[in-house]
Protein backbone atom coordinates (compact mmCIF):
# COMPACT_ATOMS: atom_id res chain seq x y z
CA UNK A 1 0.00 0.00 0.00
CA UNK A 2 3.00 2.08 0.82
CA UNK A 3 4.60 1.70 -2.64
CA UNK A 4 1.04 2.72 -4.06
CA UNK A 5 0.52 6.01 -2.38
CA UNK A 6 4.25 6.44 -2.84
CA UNK A 7 3.56 5.94 -6.89
CA UNK A 8 0.67 8.23 -7.26
CA UNK A 9 2.14 11.33 -5.57
CA UNK A 10 5.21 11.06 -7.96
CA UNK A 11 4.66 13.94 -10.30
CA UNK A 12 4.61 13.50 -13.86
CA UNK A 13 7.89 13.42 -16.43
CA UNK A 14 9.01 16.91 -17.17
CA UNK A 15 9.61 16.99 -20.91
CA UNK A 16 12.62 19.83 -20.35
CA UNK A 17 14.15 17.68 -18.12
CA UNK A 18 16.18 14.45 -20.35
CA UNK A 19 17.03 12.94 -17.12
CA UNK A 20 13.27 12.50 -16.55
CA UNK A 21 12.40 11.62 -19.80
CA UNK A 22 12.13 7.26 -20.60
CA UNK A 23 14.46 6.69 -23.70
CA UNK A 24 12.35 6.81 -26.48
CA UNK A 25 10.08 8.94 -25.26
CA UNK A 26 8.91 11.81 -27.26
CA UNK A 27 6.21 13.42 -25.59
CA UNK A 28 8.15 16.69 -25.43
CA UNK A 29 8.47 17.16 -29.50
CA UNK A 30 7.16 20.62 -30.57
CA UNK A 31 4.25 20.03 -32.41
CA UNK A 32 3.15 16.84 -30.09
CA UNK A 33 -0.94 16.56 -30.16
CA UNK A 34 -0.98 13.62 -27.38
CA UNK A 35 -1.32 10.09 -27.55
CA UNK A 36 -2.43 8.64 -31.37
CA UNK A 37 -4.55 5.65 -31.82
CA UNK A 38 -4.17 2.60 -33.90
CA UNK A 39 -4.79 3.31 -37.47
CA UNK A 40 -8.17 2.06 -38.65
CA UNK A 41 -7.74 -0.16 -41.61
CA UNK A 42 -9.66 0.14 -45.04
CA UNK A 43 -13.33 -1.30 -45.09
CA UNK A 44 -13.10 -4.62 -46.61
CA UNK A 45 -17.05 -4.57 -47.14
CA UNK A 46 -18.72 -2.59 -49.78
CA UNK A 47 -22.30 -0.96 -48.74
CA UNK A 48 -23.91 -3.31 -50.84
CA UNK A 49 -21.93 -6.13 -49.23
CA UNK A 50 -22.90 -5.21 -46.06
CA UNK A 51 -26.28 -4.99 -46.88
CA UNK A 52 -25.92 -8.32 -48.12
CA UNK A 53 -24.50 -9.47 -44.54
CA UNK A 54 -26.71 -8.09 -42.54
CA UNK A 55 -29.76 -9.76 -44.64
CA UNK A 56 -27.84 -13.78 -44.14
CA UNK A 57 -27.54 -12.61 -40.36
CA UNK A 58 -31.03 -12.26 -40.16
CA UNK A 59 -31.63 -14.90 -41.58
CA UNK A 60 -31.26 -16.72 -38.54
CA UNK A 61 -33.68 -15.74 -37.17
CA UNK A 62 -34.20 -13.40 -34.09
CA UNK A 63 -33.38 -15.10 -30.41
CA UNK A 64 -36.67 -15.92 -28.92
CA UNK A 65 -37.52 -17.76 -25.89
CA UNK A 66 -40.21 -20.43 -26.63
CA UNK A 67 -37.20 -22.18 -29.15
CA UNK A 68 -35.16 -22.42 -26.04
CA UNK A 69 -38.09 -23.70 -23.56
CA UNK A 70 -39.03 -25.88 -25.39
CA UNK A 71 -35.61 -27.56 -26.19
CA UNK A 72 -34.99 -27.75 -22.33
CA UNK A 73 -38.57 -29.09 -21.52
CA UNK A 74 -38.12 -31.74 -24.38
CA UNK A 75 -34.81 -33.02 -23.01
CA UNK A 76 -35.77 -32.20 -19.01
CA UNK A 77 -38.65 -35.30 -20.14
CA UNK A 78 -36.13 -37.57 -21.16
CA UNK A 79 -34.25 -37.06 -17.46
CA UNK A 80 -35.35 -39.24 -14.59
CA UNK A 81 -35.14 -38.86 -10.96
CA UNK A 82 -31.60 -39.79 -10.57
CA UNK A 83 -30.54 -37.01 -12.72
CA UNK A 84 -33.37 -34.64 -12.92
CA UNK A 85 -34.91 -35.39 -9.37
CA UNK A 86 -36.52 -31.93 -10.18
CA UNK A 87 -38.94 -31.63 -13.28
CA UNK A 88 -38.09 -28.44 -13.72
CA UNK A 89 -34.47 -28.09 -12.93
CA UNK A 90 -31.23 -29.99 -11.80
CA UNK A 91 -28.02 -29.30 -10.65
CA UNK A 92 -25.19 -32.61 -11.72
CA UNK A 93 -21.70 -31.36 -10.71
CA UNK A 94 -19.96 -34.57 -10.82
CA UNK A 95 -17.24 -35.03 -13.58
CA UNK A 96 -18.91 -36.79 -16.62
CA UNK A 97 -22.15 -35.50 -15.38
CA UNK A 98 -25.21 -38.20 -14.79
CA UNK A 99 -26.20 -40.18 -17.48
CA UNK A 100 -29.89 -40.83 -17.13
CA UNK A 101 -31.74 -44.18 -18.03
CA UNK A 102 -33.04 -42.41 -21.63
CA UNK A 103 -28.91 -41.95 -22.27
CA UNK A 104 -29.42 -38.11 -21.79
CA UNK A 105 -26.27 -36.88 -20.43
CA UNK A 106 -27.04 -33.92 -17.45
CA UNK A 107 -23.93 -31.55 -16.42
CA UNK A 108 -23.78 -28.30 -14.41
CA UNK A 109 -26.93 -27.04 -12.86
CA UNK A 110 -30.04 -25.10 -14.34
CA UNK A 111 -33.64 -24.90 -14.41
CA UNK A 112 -36.51 -23.58 -16.34
CA UNK A 113 -39.66 -22.01 -14.85
CA UNK A 114 -43.03 -20.71 -16.03
CA UNK A 115 -45.77 -19.66 -14.21
CA UNK A 116 -48.51 -17.25 -14.17
CA UNK A 117 -49.20 -14.04 -12.35
CA UNK A 118 -52.64 -14.34 -9.67
CA UNK A 119 -54.77 -12.53 -12.04
CA UNK A 120 -54.11 -15.06 -14.82
CA UNK A 121 -52.91 -12.39 -17.31
CA UNK A 122 -49.16 -12.53 -17.60
CA UNK A 123 -47.20 -16.23 -18.01
CA UNK A 124 -43.55 -15.58 -16.73
CA UNK A 125 -40.61 -17.60 -18.05
CA UNK A 126 -36.63 -17.75 -17.06
CA UNK A 127 -34.28 -20.08 -17.93
CA UNK A 128 -31.12 -19.71 -16.39
CA UNK A 129 -28.22 -21.92 -16.06
CA UNK A 130 -24.87 -23.05 -17.23
CA UNK A 131 -25.19 -26.42 -18.40
CA UNK A 132 -24.67 -29.06 -21.13
CA UNK A 133 -27.35 -31.85 -21.15
CA UNK A 134 -26.11 -33.90 -24.13
CA UNK A 135 -28.76 -36.40 -26.17
CA UNK A 136 -29.14 -39.46 -27.02
CA UNK A 137 -27.03 -38.58 -30.69
CA UNK A 138 -24.07 -36.76 -28.94
CA UNK A 139 -25.67 -33.61 -29.71
CA UNK A 140 -24.98 -30.72 -26.61
CA UNK A 141 -27.59 -28.15 -25.49
CA UNK A 142 -25.28 -25.71 -24.05
CA UNK A 143 -27.19 -22.93 -22.45
CA UNK A 144 -24.86 -20.27 -20.38
CA UNK A 145 -26.40 -17.43 -19.11
CA UNK A 146 -30.02 -16.23 -18.61
CA UNK A 147 -33.50 -15.10 -20.42
CA UNK A 148 -36.16 -13.87 -18.75
CA UNK A 149 -39.47 -13.06 -20.61
CA UNK A 150 -43.11 -12.20 -20.22
CA UNK A 151 -46.07 -12.77 -22.34
CA UNK A 152 -49.34 -10.61 -21.50
CA UNK A 153 -52.50 -11.83 -22.92
CA UNK A 154 -55.44 -9.93 -23.02
CA UNK A 155 -58.62 -10.32 -25.65
CA UNK A 156 -56.55 -11.87 -27.77
CA UNK A 157 -54.09 -9.37 -28.11
CA UNK A 158 -50.37 -10.64 -27.31
CA UNK A 159 -47.21 -8.52 -25.31
CA UNK A 160 -43.88 -9.82 -24.97
CA UNK A 161 -40.77 -8.93 -23.29
CA UNK A 162 -37.89 -10.39 -23.23
CA UNK A 163 -34.04 -10.22 -22.50
CA UNK A 164 -31.42 -12.93 -23.07
CA UNK A 165 -28.41 -12.87 -21.93
CA UNK A 166 -25.35 -15.07 -22.47
CA UNK A 167 -24.76 -18.00 -24.78
CA UNK A 168 -26.88 -20.57 -26.37
CA UNK A 169 -26.21 -23.45 -28.72
CA UNK A 170 -27.98 -26.86 -29.66
CA UNK A 171 -27.48 -27.73 -33.11
CA UNK A 172 -30.69 -30.21 -33.99
CA UNK A 173 -32.94 -26.91 -33.16
CA UNK A 174 -31.79 -25.05 -36.30
CA UNK A 175 -31.73 -21.52 -36.63
CA UNK A 176 -30.13 -19.30 -34.36
CA UNK A 177 -29.92 -21.80 -31.62
CA UNK A 178 -28.60 -24.41 -33.82
CA UNK A 179 -25.11 -22.03 -35.07
CA UNK A 180 -24.77 -21.05 -32.07
CA UNK A 181 -25.51 -17.60 -30.49
CA UNK A 182 -24.18 -15.08 -27.65
CA UNK A 183 -24.72 -11.77 -26.75
CA UNK A 184 -27.45 -9.51 -24.61
CA UNK A 185 -30.21 -8.17 -26.12
CA UNK A 186 -34.14 -6.97 -25.50
CA UNK A 187 -37.05 -7.36 -27.68
CA UNK A 188 -40.48 -5.68 -26.88
CA UNK A 189 -43.29 -6.95 -29.15
CA UNK A 190 -47.20 -7.25 -29.48
CA UNK A 191 -49.27 -9.12 -31.74
CA UNK A 192 -52.71 -7.54 -32.03
CA UNK A 193 -56.24 -9.86 -32.40
CA UNK A 194 -55.34 -9.15 -36.12
CA UNK A 195 -52.45 -10.21 -36.42
CA UNK A 196 -50.18 -7.06 -36.66
CA UNK A 197 -47.19 -7.27 -34.99
CA UNK A 198 -45.25 -3.95 -33.67
CA UNK A 199 -42.04 -4.86 -32.21
CA UNK A 200 -38.38 -3.48 -31.38
CA UNK A 201 -35.25 -4.86 -30.58
CA UNK A 202 -31.80 -3.28 -29.00
CA UNK A 203 -28.44 -5.24 -28.40
CA UNK A 204 -26.50 -7.51 -29.44
CA UNK A 205 -26.25 -11.29 -30.83
CA UNK A 206 -23.99 -13.27 -32.92
CA UNK A 207 -26.03 -14.23 -36.05
CA UNK A 208 -24.61 -17.53 -37.93
CA UNK A 209 -21.16 -16.76 -37.32
CA UNK A 210 -21.71 -12.54 -37.98
CA UNK A 211 -21.62 -9.99 -34.66
CA UNK A 212 -24.56 -7.69 -35.27
CA UNK A 213 -25.60 -5.11 -32.80
CA UNK A 214 -29.91 -3.52 -33.01
CA UNK A 215 -30.10 -0.13 -32.52
CA UNK A 216 -33.76 0.36 -31.80
CA UNK A 217 -34.87 -1.81 -34.52
CA UNK A 218 -38.22 -1.42 -34.75
CA UNK A 219 -41.62 -2.59 -36.93
CA UNK A 220 -45.08 -1.51 -37.05
CA UNK A 221 -44.05 1.70 -35.33
CA UNK A 222 -43.71 5.35 -37.16
CA UNK A 223 -43.07 3.33 -40.41
CA UNK A 224 -45.46 0.98 -40.45
CA UNK A 225 -44.87 -1.88 -41.64
CA UNK A 226 -41.94 -0.66 -42.48
CA UNK A 227 -38.67 -0.66 -40.32
CA UNK A 228 -36.91 2.03 -38.35
CA UNK A 229 -34.00 2.52 -36.71
CA UNK A 230 -30.21 0.93 -37.25
CA UNK A 231 -27.72 -2.23 -37.20
CA UNK A 232 -24.04 -2.53 -37.00
CA UNK A 233 -22.45 -5.35 -38.10
CA UNK A 234 -18.70 -5.61 -36.50
CA UNK A 235 -16.27 -6.17 -39.37
CA UNK A 236 -13.22 -9.03 -38.84
CA UNK A 237 -10.71 -5.87 -37.75
CA UNK A 238 -12.65 -5.53 -34.88
CA UNK A 239 -14.93 -2.28 -36.18
CA UNK A 240 -18.13 -1.50 -36.76
CA UNK A 241 -20.51 -0.95 -40.09
CA UNK A 242 -23.78 1.15 -39.09
CA UNK A 243 -26.76 0.69 -41.08
CA UNK A 244 -29.49 3.43 -40.45
CA UNK A 245 -32.68 3.45 -42.02
CA UNK A 246 -34.00 6.62 -43.96
CA UNK A 247 -36.57 8.75 -43.65
CA UNK A 248 -38.11 7.23 -46.36
CA UNK A 249 -39.92 4.21 -44.76
CA UNK A 250 -38.54 1.96 -47.12
CA UNK A 251 -35.62 -0.94 -45.98
CA UNK A 252 -32.83 1.11 -47.57
CA UNK A 253 -30.65 3.47 -45.46
CA UNK A 254 -27.03 4.70 -45.78
CA UNK A 255 -23.78 2.50 -44.29
CA UNK A 256 -20.94 4.12 -42.39
CA UNK A 257 -17.58 2.75 -41.38
CA UNK A 258 -15.89 3.00 -38.15
CA UNK A 259 -13.99 6.39 -38.89
CA UNK A 260 -17.43 8.04 -40.30
CA UNK A 261 -16.83 7.62 -43.51
CA UNK A 262 -19.89 6.95 -45.89
CA UNK A 263 -19.67 3.98 -48.00
CA UNK A 264 -23.17 4.72 -49.83
CA UNK A 265 -26.61 2.99 -49.60
CA UNK A 266 -27.70 -0.61 -48.45
CA UNK A 267 -31.03 -2.27 -48.73
CA UNK A 268 -31.96 -4.57 -45.68
CA UNK A 269 -35.65 -6.17 -45.28
CA UNK A 270 -35.98 -7.68 -41.04
CA UNK A 271 -39.68 -8.63 -41.80
CA UNK A 272 -39.25 -11.88 -41.92
CA UNK A 273 -37.44 -12.36 -39.30
CA UNK A 274 -39.87 -10.41 -37.12
CA UNK A 275 -42.84 -12.04 -38.24
CA UNK A 276 -40.91 -15.30 -37.12
CA UNK A 277 -40.99 -13.33 -33.67
CA UNK A 278 -45.15 -12.74 -33.55
CA UNK A 279 -45.16 -16.45 -34.74
CA UNK A 280 -43.12 -17.80 -31.59
CA UNK A 281 -45.10 -16.08 -29.33
CA UNK A 282 -48.59 -16.70 -30.87
CA UNK A 283 -47.62 -20.23 -30.49
CA UNK A 284 -46.00 -20.80 -27.24
CA UNK A 285 -49.26 -18.36 -25.81
CA UNK A 286 -51.47 -21.30 -27.52
CA UNK A 287 -49.42 -24.24 -25.63
CA UNK A 288 -49.66 -22.18 -22.31
CA UNK A 289 -51.36 -24.19 -19.45
CA UNK A 290 -54.58 -22.64 -18.47
CA UNK A 291 -54.17 -19.32 -16.67
CA UNK A 292 -55.66 -19.97 -12.82
CA UNK A 293 -59.28 -18.72 -12.00
CA UNK A 294 -59.32 -15.28 -10.49
CA UNK A 295 -60.78 -15.62 -6.85
CA UNK A 296 -64.13 -14.32 -6.57
CA UNK A 297 -64.23 -10.71 -5.57
CA UNK A 298 -61.20 -10.11 -6.94
CA UNK A 299 -61.88 -8.01 -9.91
CA UNK A 300 -61.27 -4.54 -9.73
CA UNK A 301 -63.58 -1.67 -10.88
CA UNK A 302 -62.64 0.90 -13.11
CA UNK A 303 -60.08 3.03 -12.09
CA UNK A 304 -59.32 0.93 -9.14
CA UNK A 305 -55.26 0.00 -9.11
CA UNK A 306 -53.33 -2.88 -9.20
Amino acid sequence: MALLLFLACMSPPDPADPERVAPGDDSGAPGDTGPVGPEIPSPALTAAGVGSALSEALAWGLPTFPLLARTFSGLMAQGDAVCTPEPVAFQNLMAGGCRAASGVVFSGAGGGFGAWDDAGEVYSYQLRADFVITDVDGHPFEVGGDTQASVTVTDGALALSQELLGSFRYEPAGLWLGAGTSGAAWIEASVGDDGALVAQVDGGYDLGGAAVYFDQLAIGGACGTRPSGGMRLRDDSGYWYLFTYGAGCDTCGGVVYADGVSLGAACVDPTAAFATVGEDVSAFASELPSPPEAPPGAALGAGEAR
